[in-house]
């Protein structure tokens, strides 16, 4: 089949199929750009939160750096109630350095170590005032100190007599008398 077509129809049938063409391009394109624009815009909008919870992330953390760095200095401090195994003088130091503060003659022992408890036993003797003293200063120690078993007794007297020479139980009334307090104290081990 030979077709009759002359160059003018031949150009306007092309000039037509053009126009159809650019109709269909005009008419499905914008379709085309508004679905990609849509995809783009909901990219853009996840990256928007996305950023936005990673900045509420870092935010938390770093409150949360903050807050560990505190209670890392809290830690510090709490550590510092307990002795280790390499610092297991600092019990008796700190009891010693107690007596000296309030002017009692002290005896240490240790009673036994197991576990993460130690337990101590200490003597203190003094006059009353001071021996009191050394048992609330040994309560409130900067060192974690648990007292289980505590008594006060008479200590003997050091000579039958005061300074005045008076004998009996005026002697204990006009001289003060030392007393000594026993305590056996638990101190907890830090792991």
């Amino acid at each position: 089949m030979k077709s009759n077509l002359t160059a003018t129809h031949k150009f306007y049938l092309t000039l037509l199929l053009a126009a159809a063409l650019a109709a269909a391009a005009a008419y499905f394109l914008p379709f085309y750009l508004f679905g990609k624009i849509r995809d783009s815009a909901n990219r853009i909008e996840k990256a928007k939160t996305e950023i936005a919870l990673a900045d509420r992330h870092l935010a938390e953390s770093r409150a949360h750096g903050g807050q560990m760095s505190a209670y890392g200095a809290e830690l510090e401090k709490i550590h510092s109630y307990f002795f280790s195994f390499k610092e297991s003088l600092r019990v008796i130091e700190a009891a010693e350095n107690i007596g000296k503060l309030t002017k009692t003659a002290i005896e240490i022992g240790v009673l036994d170590a197991k576990d993460n408890v130690a337990r101590f036993r200490f003597s203190a003797v003094g006059s009353y005032p001071d021996v009191i003293r050394f048992v609330r200063l040994v309560e409130n120690a900067p060192m974690y100190f648990e007292i289980e078993n505590y008594w006060l007794e008479r200590a003997a007297p050091a000579s039958l007599g005061g300074a005045d020479g008076l004998l009996g139980p005026r002697a204990s009334l006009a001289a003060p008398s030392n007393v000594r307090a026993t305590l056996t104290v638990k101190a907890f081990k830090a792991e």
